[in-house]
């Protein structure tokens, strides 16, 4: 789902739009703290000047896109055919169906293609289902999160 083109959390295709945007402002970011050192040191010939600071203020929102993309890398959205398979899916019985849902917790990040909630219930989906370590995060997670 696009609101005033950009993607909405819960729909199809964020994970992959959130990985481009991440990369975009992580390379704008570099390129100013470049544009600023080369320039602090092409006209004042040193680097104790105000504009290295901007530059190692700029290393903070640099880092940030680095790390938010790194986070996202592994996962990956459902196929354009298990998409289809979805949205039948949820046609057929009448319950939205959330994409590229992560669930973020202390001990990391928990991702899910797609989820479900039907009859006060959880029901997710990841194409690496088989990992016993996911699954017993799901459980773990599901379990603290009921009253």
């Amino acid at each position: 789902m696009k609101i005033n083109n950009k993607y909405e959390k819960g729909s199809y295709g964020y994970v992959k739009h959130y990985k481009r945007i991440r990369i975009i402002l992580g390379s704008i970011c570099l390129a100013l703290i470049l544009g600023d050192l080369i320039f602090s040191l092409s006209v004042f010939h040193t680097k104790k000047t105000l504009f290295v600071v901007v530059g190692c203020i700029m290393a903070i929102p640099f880092a940030r896109n680095v790390v938010d993309f790194i986070l996202a890398f592994p996962y990956k959205s459902l196929t354009t055919d298990e998409h289809k398979k979805f949205e039948k899916l949820s046609d057929e019985l009448d319950i939205p169906i959330l994409y590229d849902i992560s669930i973020t917790e202390t001990e990391g990040v928990a991702f899910y293609q797609a989820l479900a909630i039907y009859n006060n219930n959880f029901i997710a989906f990841q194409s690496n289902a088989g990992d016993k370590k996911v699954h017993d995060k799901l459980i773990k997670y599901l379990d603290t999160a009921q009253p």
